[in-house]
Formats: C-alpha cells, structure tokens, sequence
C-alpha cells in the first residue's frame, strides 16, 4: 500500500491540470480553425438556403448539424421538383414548336388554295351542265350559239368538241371541290394549332 501511495503522489495534480490545460488550448485552436474556414462556409450556405427556405432551422434555434441535415433535406425535394419543372418545359417546348410548325404550313397551303380557287373562281359546274342543255341541239357541226360552222376550224366535229368541254369542265369542277375541303380542313388544323399556340401550358408554372 506504501508502494501504491508513493506512485500516485508521483503524478502531480499541477501536471495533469497542465495537461487538461493544453488538450483544452489545442482544441480551442481546432475549433477556431474549422469556424473560420468550413465553419463560415457552412453558415454562408446556410444563409443562402433561407433566402428561399424561410422555415429552415434558425441558427440559434438548432445546432449546426440540424440545420445541415434540414437543409439536405430540403435540397433533395427542392431539386426533384426542379427536374420535374425542366421536363414538363421541354415537353411544353416541342408542343409549341408543332404548333408554330403546323401554323406555318397551314397558313401556306390555305394561302396557295385561295390562289388555286381564285384562278378558277368562274362557275364551272354551272357552265358545264349549259353545255350539256345545248349539245341536245346541235346538228351537224353548226354551232347553235353563234351559227359558225365549226368545221372550218378543222379541229373534228363539235359534238366531240362540246362533249370533250363539259367532260373537262366538269374534271375542273370536282378539283375545285376538292380544294374547297381540303381548305376547311387546313382552316381547321390552323384554328387548332393557333390555340394551342396559345395554350398557357407552354409556360409551366410552379410544380409544387
């Protein structure tokens, strides 16, 4: 017992208060190191997050290791609803693209239409069942209308003439049909594409 007396009164109470001292002083030095340099970077991220996190931990509500995992936290969904706001932005992008697309090429065919329609605008389905009323009364190759002899012209006989007029005529006149349906339906298509043009869904709002 001698012997275990005298190796503890060895160690000096001044020594391990030294000790304690110095471990304390070091990491006073650590601590003062990591809060100026990762430390003020942490608490500067932190601040940046509040300005669009206003319910992020309060700095002197939390301790740091709180506030970081809340603001991961935060991150995490925050970037997932970004990605989501991207991808319904490329969608509304190429929607809008069609629709400017179609605009184009509706407008420019109705507009080639109009021309087609405007050149045969005279009323050829009209004129061609007046030929068919008169072709009953002609003899010979004496025209009715006129009184000309139609064989002078040396082109065959005028009811072959009259016959092969009301049959291009009337060829003429399905086109014109034709190009009156496909017009509605190009006006159609047009209506259609200026409003989805207009479509507030190629500006995609806040996902959340």
């Amino acid at each position: 017992m001698l012997s275990r007396l005298d190796q503890t009164s060895a160690v000096s109470p001044h020594a391990e208060i030294a000790a304690l001292e110095r471990d304390a002083a070091a990491i006073g030095s650590e601590y003062e190191t990591w809060l100026n340099g990762p430390g003020a970077q942490i608490t500067e991220a932190l601040d940046a997050i509040r300005e669009f996190h206003s319910e992020l931990s309060p700095p002197d509500g939390a301790s740091v290791e709180d506030q970081v995992t809340d603001a991961l936290k935060w991150c995490v969904v925050e970037v997932d609803r970004c990605l989501r706001l991207l991808d319904q932005h490329d969608t509304a992008s190429q929607q809008l693209m069609g629709a400017r697309t179609t605009i184009q090429r509706a407008t420019t065919r109705t507009g080639e239409i109009n021309q087609a329609l405007e050149a045969g605008a005279k009323d050829v389905r009209t004129l061609a069942a007046a030929l068919a009323g008169i072709a009953p009364h002609v003899e010979g190759d004496m025209c009715p209308v006129c009184n000309r002899d139609y064989a002078e012209l040396n082109s065959g006989s005028l009811t072959a003439h009259i016959a092969a007029t009301i049959a291009n005529l009337t060829s003429e006149a399905g086109r014109l049909q034709a190009l009156s349906t496909e017009r509605a339906s190009e006006s159609e298509r047009l209506t259609t594409a200026r409003r989805d043009e207009a479509r507030p869904s190629h500006c995609p709002r806040d996902a959340r």
